[in-house]
């Protein structure tokens, strides 16, 4: 599971996204989703504490 969603609905998502923006876009999605999830685990290892807090452990998984 990527961002809590399962695979089917991963299908949907990527399927919208080639109809709203077009094939060209889709390396250029794919590449900032892969920019923010390294991010996202960089946060959680240099402040673990924020994978405790309500609201951002939503997001901090």
């Amino acid at each position: 599971m990527f961002f809590g969603l399962g695979p089917f609905e991963l299908v949907i998502l990527s399927t919208l996204v080639v109809a709203v923006f077009g094939v060209g876009s889709v390396p250029v999605v794919a590449r900032k989703l892969g920019w923010l999830h390294g991010t996202i685990q960089r946060i959680k290892l240099q402040l673990p504490w924020v994978t405790r807090i309500p609201l951002l452990s939503r997001i901090f998984r």
